[in-house]
């Protein structure tokens, strides 16, 4: 053989291979680009959190369960809403910390030591240091320090000594108020060393992720440091802390010791209800007979009651970090679980968001996962097996009917993918005439285990159950939230369509979207803990580029099958935002953004087509910077300023 056919012989191989090589030097550049671009642009959002916000640190006493607010303005400004820290105050804790602006721009502040509280609140301060890098530390310590502040309104004794400052409210609105002379102190070099050499770190972290594969190998990793999170603040946080846990509790404490539920307003069931007159107990919601039989098992430890329900959602967060290591194909619906704190919230105080979660998390990897046990059930023959397999999936899915109710699009949302995989992906669960006799069976079983609810529920309540419900609120509510109580006289957010209040207004006056962007990515407590403005402007340039990002990867350079199921996402999205703007406008005010959640799994469809595809190394980098993002708002706002 001569030597040019011997080089004709070998052509292909090196073609291959300078190929091969020309491809990774490509996604090499890529992934450093797209690191040193989101380090950067985290860099400066790092500078702006630390050099550029203001810390208070107040240590008090007091006799009630309030709100401790500050309001900031400068020269010749009012105060606002808009510029306000608040820290939620109980009579068992004595230190505090919460954020304010910057005080380059602070002149004075307005303290309302006990804002909310509809009494003769008592609050003694004893020290407040407001502390930002590059100033002189503020402090209120001494009695001369106290005696710079003054009283405004809303107080009946005003006194200094030599324990600090103790004030009296009259009414829920005292107000105190000083002036600020910030000084110029320490330089800012520690936090731009602090910021460069993250950023660096942060360089050299995306370029390892972009080198991730089809597999994303980083996801298990992060979610168990998170796991970590969730289980300190799930142990350290004070008992109801968090919003409305005290009704979820309750509820799930009844079935330590009971398998049924008990019928409407039983006597000794009070305690379940809320200031609406609403009990979980009357809800079809499995979480509270699971985590009720859960905290049973564990009352062996000595763990107080509100700790083992706490356990349970952070049991159902590890399963799901499990879950990734052990199956790549889930690793990419558990990269949704990194990109918002609040969902880290949410499984580190009992409630049944977590639950609602973790099983459409398990359900959707059903769907995407290679070889699950659904798609063995859709594809294999009939036998005695595949018949056990539908009925153990169909009690699995069956729980989507006993959820809270905000998930109930996930269901709909199953349905439009099923059709989109019988278009495109027909190969993954079988002939359309053996898709439909089996998911008739799973049906069946989901429809039989709701007629067992039924009747249950008729055997405990009978047919009057919507009358007795009615006549329970009427009987256990707080006078705002009667049924019977008059509109001028109920809470000032319940019912806005009737007191005239347009859809434009609650975006504007009653501002639903924004409160309720930031309730999902970062508001704690009873929704009284919320970082600087600057940390959700970023976190709001981030997710506009997120959405830019993932609209540009499905309709610029077009796949049809991605641009539609990026489409069945949207639509989804948008009809679980109308539902929770409807419910916001004529039944009750809460833009609460945990209701929103089940948008993350639903998109985690759509990423889950990344895989294999070059701009997976930009879903990465977006991936990592939500959550380098929502580590700074979980540890610097949520665990430092929950009680404990």
């Amino acid at each position: 053989m001569g030597p040019e056919n011997r080089l004709s012989d070998r052509s292909p191989v090196n073609g291959k291979v300078m190929a091969t090589h020309k491809r990774k030097s490509v996604d090499n550049r890529y992934r450093i680009l797209f690191a040193a671009t989101l380090a950067l642009g985290i860099g400066l959002a790092g500078y702006q959190f630390f050099s550029k916000t203001a810390w208070v640190t107040v240590e008090l006493q007091c006799n009630a369960l309030t709100n401790f607010k500050v309001y900031w303005a400068g020269h010749g400004q009012v105060y606002s809403e808009h510029q306000m820290g608040s820290i939620r105050i109980n009579p068992v804790q004595k230190h505090y910390h919460f954020l304010i602006g910057n005080l380059e721009t602070i002149r004075k502040i307005r303290i309302d030591p006990s804002d909310s509280h509809q009494g003769r609140a008592k609050v003694r301060i004893r020290s407040i240091l407001i502390y930002q890098p590059g100033y002189v530390p503020i402090r209120f310590a001494s009695q001369d320090d106290f005696r710079q502040i003054r009283p405004v309104s809303g107080i009946s004794s005003f006194h200094v000594d030599s324990s600090g400052l103790l004030t009296t409210a009259i009414d829920n609105d005292p107000q105190l108020e000083t002036d600020l002379f910030p000084v110029f102190g320490e330089k800012r070099i520690g936090v731009w060393t602090m910021i460069g050499v993250g950023t660096f770190f942060l360089i050299l972290f995306f370029s390892w992720l972009g080198a991730g594969g089809e597999d994303f190998d980083y996801v298990p990793g992060l979610l168990f440091f998170v796991a970590a999170l969730v289980m300190l603040m799930a142990v350290f946080s004070q008992e109801n802390a968090h919003p409305d846990e005290y009704v979820h509790i309750a509820a799930a404490r009844y079935y330590e010791n009971k398998v049924f539920p008990p019928a409407v307003c039983t006597p000794g069931t009070e305690h379940t209800y809320s200031v609406y007159g609403v009990s979980r107990l009357t809800s079809r919601e499995i979480v509270y007979p699971l985590a009720g039989k859960f905290s049973r098992l564990l009352s062996v430890f000595p763990f107080d009651p509100h700790v083992r329900l706490r356990l349970f959602n952070a049991t159902l967060f590890v399963m799901i970090c499990t879950f990734c290591l052990r199956y790549p194909d889930a690793r990419i619906l558990g990269a949704v679980f990194l990109l918002s704190p609040q969902i880290w919230y949410v499984f580190s105080y009992f409630n049944s968001d977590a639950f609602a979660l973790f099983l459409i998390f398990v359900i959707g990897y059903q769907f995407l996962g290679r070889e699950t046990l659904f798609q063995r059930y859709m594809k294999n023959p009939w036998n005695k097996r595949t018949l056990l397999w539908g009925i153990g999936i169909g009690i699995t899915f069956s729980g989507l009917v006993f959820i809270k109710k905000n998930f109930y699009i996930f269901p709909g949302f199953l349905a439009m993918y099923l059709v989109w995989c019988h278009y495109f992906q027909r190969e993954r669960f079988g002939a359309p005439r053996a898709i439909l006799e089996k998911l008739s069976i799973l049906l069946m079983v989901v429809i039989v285990a709701f007629a067992a609810w039924l009747a249950l529920d008729y055997g405990v309540n009978g047919l009057q159950k919507q009358e007795q419900l009615l006549e329970c609120r009427e009987k256990l509510a707080h006078t705002p939230y009667k049924p019977s109580t008059t509109l001028d006289k109920k809470h000032p957010w319940m019912k806005l369509k009737k007191r005239g209040v347009s859809l434009s207004e609650m975006f504007t006056g009653y501002r639903w979207g924004s409160r309720s962007f930031k309730s999902a990515f970062g508001v704690y407590g009873y929704t009284t803990i919320a970082g600087p403005e600057g940390y959700y402007a970023v976190v709001k340039t981030l997710a506009l580029g997120f959405f830019a990002f993932l609209f540009g990867a499905a309709f610029l350079k077009p796949r049809w099958e991605n641009g539609l199921l990026f489409l069945i996402v949207l639509f989804s999205s948008i009809v679980l935002l109308e539902a929770a703007l409807w419910r916001a406008w004529t039944v009750m005010l809460q833009p609460q953004g945990r209701y929103l959640f089940p948008i993350g799994v639903m998109a985690g469809f759509y990423l889950h087509r990344f895989r294999g595809h070059p701009l997976r190394i930009g879903l990465n980098a977006f991936i990592l910077a939500f959550f380098v993002l929502s580590v700074i708002s979980f540890i610097f706002v949520g665990m430092v300023n929950i009680p404990h």
